[in-house]
């Protein structure tokens, strides 16, 4: 009787696209001799993370981790949404009863995504040969997350955290046009295809003749995507300006197309800039804010409250990408600096509540409570006060004749 043999004990391999990454620093220009010794404690470290994340746990476990390794495989090949449905409830953004199995631990998470991690440090060792921001530039077109989740995700299955932010600035939006006559300038930094632009065109039609856009974005394919085409069949006075909005000369332009009463936005675009960009970008943003009547709406992936929060997707599909994102938003120092609100989770439920219709099916006030509650996303918001604001502008602009552009005369 032929006995059967139990199969080999499998490498779960949670890093893919270290061969991608490996090629990129090779062409950095980087010493051979230091290259080599980061490859050599990337490896360590990588296998090691490996080994923990797989130790005690069950043939079950084992099983589900060994598929969520398959699934990253296949990142560049299938929508994100197909690959992490199995893991995250992608209308409520709730992990699964399997997402739940291969979560990682909160020690664990720390480790690998918190601030102080030994991953973070790893990258930082090759500064100022190969910035940190340059490392993650690596990383992010290795792993190709954006790519499979942006812009190859059907439209039929999103991720409810993805749109969330954009609604909650849609509502704000819809409030301000709605209390007012007045126009309203909207200036949407990092606009990707258009996505926040087409729902303004599907969801506020009633106030259109009052909206102008202002998209400000660097991708080629998306540019494309929000060609003369699809702002000429709009109707709308709409602009769009090619370039990276942490540059100075273009902030000045911006700014001094956008004097009507601005609503500015930056969704999932700020952890693409460089840490050291972030504080002045914020600041920027401030100058913005000192219109009459405007908002400002910052929203991201957050790290949470204990470090390697991120949300359910990102805790199990850890890679050097999330790192970026701690290095932004974890701790909120440089807004907290600069005077932006943090939204409560509570606030976020009420927009779902007070507008339904410019929300995801499947969004409910409760599941837009619990998305900024467990470091899904965070939103940091600043607005004008207009009664401080009279009583400031004409002081403020004579002892910063730079700013006088962004008051209007007073009566």
């Amino acid at each position: 009787m032929k006995m059967a043999t139990a199969s080999p004990k499998r490498t779960i391999n949670m890093f893919h696209g270290r061969r991608q990454f490996g090629r990129a620093l090779r062409e950095s220009g980087l010493p051979q001799e230091r290259r080599r010794a980061f490859s050599r404690r990337l490896h360590a470290l990588f296998t090691n993370l490996n080994e923990e994340y797989s130790r005690g746990s069950s043939p079950k476990r084992l099983e589900a981790i060994a598929g969520l390794s398959d699934a990253l495989s296949k990142v560049h090949k299938e929508p994100f949404s197909r690959l992490v449905s199995p893991y995250v409830d992608i209308q409520t953004g709730e992990p699964t009863e399997l997402g739940e199995l291969v979560a990682m631990p909160k020690e664990f998470a720390r480790r690998v995504n918190g601030p102080k991690s030994e991953l973070i440090s790893l990258m930082h060792s090759l500064e100022p040969e190969v910035p940190f921001s340059e490392l993650v530039n690596y990383s992010y077109n290795a792993f190709g997350y954006a790519r499979s989740g942006i812009t190859n995700a059907s439209p039929g299955e999103p991720l409810s955290w993805l749109p969330l932010g954009n609604s909650i600035f849609i509502s704000k939006l819809a409030e301000e046009l709605a209390s007012s006559n007045d126009s309203i300038t909207v200036i949407n930094l990092g606009a990707g295809p258009g996505a926040l632009e087409g729902m303004i065109l599907s969801k506020l039609k009633e106030f259109l003749p009052r909206i102008k856009i202002l998209s400000v974005e660097q991708d080629k394919a998306s540019l494309k995507a929000i060609g003369n085409k699809v702002r000429e069949a709009s109707g709308v006075e709409w602009k769009v300006v090619e370039g990276n909005f942490t540059d100075l000369a273009l902030q000045r332009e911006i700014s001094t197309a956008s004097s009507a009463n601005p609503f500015a936005v930056c969704g999932y675009s700020m952890h693409h800039a460089s840490p050291k960009n972030v504080g002045q970008v914020l600041s920027w943003l401030t100058s913005i804010s000192w219109h009459r009547n405007a908002y400002v709406q910052v929203h991201d992936v957050s790290g949470g409250k204990e470090g390697g929060g991120q949300s359910p997707v990102n805790r199990i599909f850890f890679n050097f990408m999330p790192l970026f994102h701690l290095s932004v938003f974890q701790p909120d120092k440089e807004f907290a600096k600069r005077a932006f609100t943090k939204m409560f989770p509570k606030e976020a439920a009420e927009a779902v509540k007070n507008f339904p219709e410019f929300f995801i099916d499947g969004t409910t006030p409760v599941a837009a409570r619990k998305m900024l509650a467990n470091g899904s996303i965070s939103v940091f918001t600043k607005q004008c006060d207009r009664d401080y604001y009279y009583s400031r502008s004409y002081e403020l602009s004579g002892t910063y004749p730079e700013l006088r552009l962004l008051f209007p005369k007073l009566e």
